[in-house]
């Protein structure tokens, strides 16, 4: 077997979030009553609702599958429908102003510091809006990756493999001493193993076909470096 040399990772539900607590509170002012656990639920919800339209007959684009992710997440909270654009005006705006997808897990930099301390390479290949590395950057993060490719500069979306061909080549690696971690199995895995790329999902619920975690400080034990969890966990 190769050996494993880099870590690939997607951003927007990978590696940083949406600021629910601006989601929350956004909703609050219309009236409807959620807190974090509510929250949970529904973005589980929009995810299962964007999994049954990649797995369509019209998957759309990643702008598109971000818009119907965000009405079923605010649907399920209990906005009424009527509510629905003057609300997702105001989480456009917080968008364009790059503070939207600004939240990183727990745990998330002292993870990726970890995978660095072990000899491993990381970069960052995200469908974006050309922003991806602001966003890291206000998350905290950017510095812990060598580059970005953003679909909105580079001019290719996953899952098309050449975005992760253009990041082994920018590494200077053949795609098997690479894994690629994302959240989308149609985006994500489909796309990195059409690059020749094995794939780790991160998921709710495991998948067959395919190695799964259901947060992103579990990786470590998905890529079989326990010290690096030890360690990290005992700071």
């Amino acid at each position: 077997m190769t050996q494993l040399k880099a870590v690939l990772l997607d951003a927007g539900n990978t590696l940083i979030h949406v600021d629910h607590e601006f989601i929350l509170e956004r909703l609050a002012a219309e009236g409807v009553s959620a807190d974090e656990e509510d929250y949970a639920v529904a973005r589980r919800y929009a995810h299962a609702a964007v999994a049954r339209i990649l797995g369509s007959d019209d998957p759309g684009t990643d702008e598109t599958r971000i818009r119907a992710w965000f009405i079923a997440l605010v649907a399920r909270l209990g906005l009424p429908l009527h509510r629905v654009p003057a609300v997702g005006d105001d989480i456009r705006k917080r968008h364009e102003e790059g503070l939207l997808w600004v939240r990183a897990e727990p745990g998330t930099r002292e993870l990726l510091e970890g995978l660095r301390a072990a000899g491993l390479r990381l970069a960052v290949v995200s469908n974006a809006d050309g922003r991806v590395d602001r966003y890291l950057e206000t998350a905290g993060l950017a510095d812990c990756f060598e580059f970005v490719l953003d679909s909105g500069v580079v001019g290719i979306e996953k899952p098309d493999p050449r975005i992760f061909q253009l990041a082994c080549e920018r590494l200077g690696m053949s795609p098997d001493e690479v894994v690629y971690v994302g959240d989308s199995y149609e985006v994500d895995v489909v796309g990195a193993r059409a690059a020749g790329i094995e794939a780790i999902l991160l998921v709710d619920e495991p998948r067959d076909g395919v190695a799964c975690i259901s947060a992103i400080t579990e990786l470590p034990n998905a890529l079989g470096l326990t010290a690096v969890s030890d360690s990290d966990h005992d700071r």
